[in-house]
């Protein structure tokens, strides 16, 4: 699995929560603001400040916006990321 389609997953697992950019940092995708960019070109990705925890620096809560997909449709989207983007 790429980054990129890590990082995608995670954000659909997450729902409207929305994920905490520490949460890839521990899981060694220190890049993930690249990979959230490259993401935000096919897909709508809200960024708002994480008062969820208690972070030393600023640091970012991720949402995807989901349209009316279904869960399959949105499964091929993130078979789709794999090969497009590293």
């Amino acid at each position: 699995m790429t980054q990129c389609s890590r990082v995608l997953t995670d954000l659909i697992a997450a729902g409207p929560r929305g994920i905490c950019g520490n949460h890839w940092l521990d899981a060694h995708i220190p890049r993930y603001p690249a990979r959230i960019w490259e993401l935000k070109r096919r897909y709508t990705i809200l960024s708002e400040p994480c008062h969820e925890h208690d972070h030393a620096s600023s640091v970012a809560r991720y949402r995807l916006v989901r349209s009316a997909l279904s869960s399959k449709e949105a499964q091929g989207r993130i078979y789709a990321v794999k090969g497009a983007v590293a």
